[in-house]
């Protein structure tokens, strides 16, 4: 069989670039691949079509925003599943994006779509190891395989026989190993996330943490949503902040910068492999705390920490997640100008190997 039809599933602005570059590989190995999807501006640039559904209706984070917007929710699986009905395709890829993805993953398999000839692969896995491991008996259940980005989950999948196959983080391609460190201006990059909730917690205080150390600060600001409306919502969120300061898309405008405050997220395992040193802060709202704290048994939330399995870089959550003790640790990292360059190395061993979105692909268009 000719894989001919395959829909992508991508919630937010990390799955968005994982989407486009699995696309761009996909269509550069087969012609005339029909690919429907959902996802945002990078996913819709390498196939010149639209998603089904806006990212900003899709991205949303933690237990009290998704329990606000439950009927977009509800909205969002209804066009997906009526999509997938009226165009049945050979392969589902979904990617990230838990909550949905795998309620997606359990609808495919109760409607008889995966008997039909679907295959339904998960890229990026559930941290079931960190929470809701009861999880991991439905992903068994209901995904031919899971293709995990963090070498230590394959152990963990695989102990509990979950069909999966490590290939690789693709950021390892997005940002190649350099000949030479890239000279640093005495600049604080300021990347306070890609979601709407993040912003509302993030941005005064980078700001204000920025101003505390008397640097010229950038903000980062993510692919999905441009610079005049990036302005709209530091003006919101962060009125006090200087006006002057440059916006810029994506982490790569990170590796010319002395320092970076990131939240946490995959920003931190970018900001690491373009050698600039960060501390990662992190806030959310108080019953999405309280309910993380119960239910999340890993001892951090960087995934630099945790990949390389100690505290590497500074992570301030909630009450330690503020302007003094942010602008104290990064001072700190002024006085170690050789922290970054060899932990750039470090964990750019442990997330080999190399060309993980070239494996995908090809295992994707396998009859």
């Amino acid at each position: 069989m000719v894989v001919k039809r395959i829909f992508i599933m991508a919630g937010e602005a990390s799955g968005d670039m994982l989407g486009a570059e699995l696309m761009r590989a996909l269509l550069t190995k087969q012609e005339g691949l029909e690919i429907t999807f959902c996802g945002g501006p990078l996913m819709e640039t390498a196939t010149a079509t639209q998603s089904l559904i806006p990212l900003e209706k899709l991205a949303m984070m933690g237990f009290v925003e998704v329990v606000k917007k439950l009927g977009q929710v509800r909205q969002n699986f209804q066009i997906v599943q009526q999509h997938l009905r009226n165009n049945p395709c050979d392969v589902v890829v979904l990617i990230d994006y838990p909550g949905f993805n795998m309620r997606l993953a359990k609808w495919l398999n109760r409607q008889g779509i995966r008997q039909e000839g679907t295959r339904v692969i998960q890229w990026v896995s559930p941290q079931v190891w960190a929470w809701k491991k009861g999880r991991v008996k439905a992903l068994k259940s209901h995904c031919d395989l899971l293709v995990p980005i963090l070498a230590f989950e394959q152990d963990f999948l695989m102990k509990h026989g979950v069909a999966s196959r490590y290939m690789g983080h693709p950021m390892l391609d997005r940002i190649p190993q350099q000949a030479e460190a890239v000279t640093k201006a005495p600049v604080l990059a300021l990347a306070p996330g890609s979601r709407l909730q993040e912003f509302k917690a993030h941005m005064a205080l980078f700001a204000e943490t920025a101003a505390l150390m008397g640097m010229e600060a950038m903000w980062i600001r993510p692919a999905h949503i441009n610079a005049i409306a990036y302005r709209a919502l530091l003006q919101q969120h962060a009125p006090d902040a200087p006006s002057h300061w440059a916006i810029n898309e994506g982490m790569q405008h990170v590796q010319g910068c002395q320092l970076a405050l990131v939240a946490s997220g995959t920003a931190t395992l970018e900001c690491t492999l373009y050698g600039t040193a960060m501390v990662v802060a992190f806030r959310t709202h108080p019953i999405n705390f309280l309910l993380a704290k119960a239910l999340v048994k890993v001892p951090y939330i960087a995934l630099v920490n945790l990949l390389l399995n100690k505290e590497v870089v500074k992570e301030r959550i909630q009450g330690d997640c503020n302007p003094q003790q942010l602008a104290k640790d990064l001072q700190w990292l002024l006085d170690q100008p050789n922290h970054a360059q060899q932990l750039q190395q470090s964990l750019r061993e442990v997330m080999g190997p190399a060309h993980a979105v070239n494996q995908l692909a090809d295992h994707v268009l396998e009859a």
